[in-house]
């Protein structure tokens, strides 16, 4: 079962890095992301023997954490635009940069917030043995995604892992 699981995973997670360098309109990605979030939350579901209640409740938190990766992904692309921009004017203002920076840092506090968030919603779903199995399902998943995107293997995202998850 878990090789049917990978062999489904690996077509699918290419469909995601396609429709991204495409740059599929809102609808279709939001597809796409809810297939593989499915997908992950039925795989999770089997893996952990979820009851019913711990799959509504699990989905629930993976889906209001994904809205919010979703939110600051949107705000970190438009930041990766600013900072190039700055970088490349040869006239830009120290403060410029100083305001650039310190952007970046609420966007990484806020990633860590909502990971947090998540991690302690969970904990009221799962007993500690679920959520290290589901951290652990979480990473390969993300491994994936990344390698699938051409940025290599482990830490090669973004904290906080896959705004799809």
């Amino acid at each position: 079962m878990r090789t049917i699981w990978l062999v489904v995973l690996a077509l699918m997670v290419p469909a995601v890095g396609v429709a991204q360098v495409r740059g599929p309109g809102p609808d279709r990605r939001a597809e796409l992301e809810q297939r593989v979030r499915q997908q992950f939350l039925a795989h999770v579901a089997q893996r952990l023997d979820l009851t019913r209640s711990q799959r509504v409740q699990v989905r629930a938190v993976l889906t209001e954490a994904a809205e919010s990766r979703r939110d600051l992904a949107l705000e970190s692309q438009a930041l990766r635009i600013d900072l190039l921009q700055a970088v490349r004017d040869e006239d830009a203002e120290m403060a410029r940069f100083e305001s650039i920076l310190e952007r970046l840092g609420a966007l990484r506090a806020r990633e860590r917030e909502i990971e947090q968030a998540e991690e302690a919603a969970l904990a009221e779903v799962l007993d500690p043995r679920q959520r290290a199995i589901f951290l652990m399902l979480r990473m390969q998943l993300n491994e994936r995604i990344q390698q699938m995107r051409g940025r290599g293997g482990p830490g090669g995202g973004p904290p906080g892992g896959s705004p799809f998850i």
